[in-house]
């Protein structure tokens, strides 16, 4: 079961070197849980940058266009001296990533992917 204290803890073991904070938000940017070390100020930005990050897959996903398309998994923006990996975990709930300039995005992505799919495998033991 995805208790509060266990997905805080999972947020805690995504730091790492190079990783500043981990945050798992829902799709309006609702705080599910985050790593400790978050300050409050960057928090609230980082919040924002994922809401509208968020907000433009879901819209991409929702497209009408009627060619074919994929579902947009992940999302990297580069922004102050800063990595920010942002991947939808469900319909309800988004992972967000904020690793140092010299984290590759190719780390970033391995950490996000493996991150959901433990995520998905937790939530499907629960419905």
């Amino acid at each position: 079961m995805l208790r509060p204290k266990k997905l805080q803890d999972l947020m805690g073991q995504l730091e790492s070197r190079g990783v500043e904070c981990a945050m798992l938000l829902t799709w309006d940017g609702s705080l599910l849980a985050s790593s400790t070390s978050l300050v409050p100020t960057a928090s609230s930005r980082v919040k924002v940058i994922a809401a509208v990050a968020s907000n433009a897959m879901r819209s991409l996903s929702l497209s009408t266009d009627p060619g074919p398309r994929e579902e947009p998994g992940m999302i990297f923006l580069e922004c102050e001296g800063a990595w920010i990996g942002i991947h939808s975990v469900s319909d309800i709930m988004i992972l967000c990533v904020v690793t140092d300039s010299l984290t590759s995005p190719g780390m970033l992505s391995l950490k996000l992917r493996s991150t959901v799919a433990y995520l998905h495998r937790e939530i499907q033991r629960i419905t």
